[in-house]
């Protein structure tokens, strides 16, 4: 057998007809096909891909200016806060993009909640939030 023999796949040509025809067709081929253990993990595909770019383009320019990761030393959770709403209230504003940058305010928006969540994460996030009551 040739590698490319290893490739080949014989396929079941059969006549389909009625609804228990196909589901027992579906059930079938279900069964046969590979094992993915991916229940419970978060469906990644449902983001979408322009999110993901503009976040990335704005996470490219913090780099930049900045230094990659740089954040990961940690900030007050106030800071990262109230630089997304910034982004979020230019764009509320009518403003697309930052005058900086030249990039989307959402994505940078996203960019500050990506990295307050992994500052989070990794416990260099100073929580200087008020409590409830206003109490710090």
């Amino acid at each position: 057998m040739t590698q490319s023999d290893s490739y080949k796949t014989t396929f079941e040509v059969r006549s389909i007809t009625t609804p228990a025809e196909v589901e027992s067709f579906l059930k079938e081929a279900v069964a046969k096909s590979g094992t993915k253990h991916d229940n419970g993990k978060a469906d990644l595909s449902l983001v979408p891909v322009v999110a993901i770019e503009a976040e990335a383009r704005a996470l490219m320019f913090g780099e930049k200016k900045y230094g990659r990761y740089n954040y990961t030393q940690g900030f007050e959770t106030s800071r990262l806060v109230a630089a997304c709403l910034r982004h979020v209230l230019a764009y509320q504003d009518g403003e697309n993009t930052d005058p900086e940058s030249g990039l989307s305010h959402l994505g940078h928006a996203r960019a500050c909640l990506s990295m307050l969540l992994h500052c989070d994460q990794l416990g260099t996030l100073r929580d200087n939030r008020l409590k409830s009551g206003g109490i710090k």
